[in-house]
């Protein structure tokens, strides 16, 4: 049975957790790899949409956002 004395749950939760957050880690280092960083997937959005970059992150309720 799989524990981590971080993790609440029996043995099967932990497991799944444990192999969801390596998941997670895998896909951010292979978009590190082909060389896409939070700024970069920002501008290809901002790209798509007709937009400036900073609006893309503005908060609000704005309907161009």
């Amino acid at each position: 049975m799989k524990s981590d004395e971080r993790i609440l749950g029996n043995g099967d939760f932990v497991e799944e957790v444990l192999k969801q957050a390596d998941d997670r880690l895998d896909h951010r280092y292979a978009m590190r790899a082909k060389g896409l960083d939070f700024d970069g997937i920002v501008r290809h959005v901002a790209n798509l949409l007709n937009m400036e970059p900073a609006h893309v992150l503005n908060r609000g309720k704005e309907p161009r956002t």
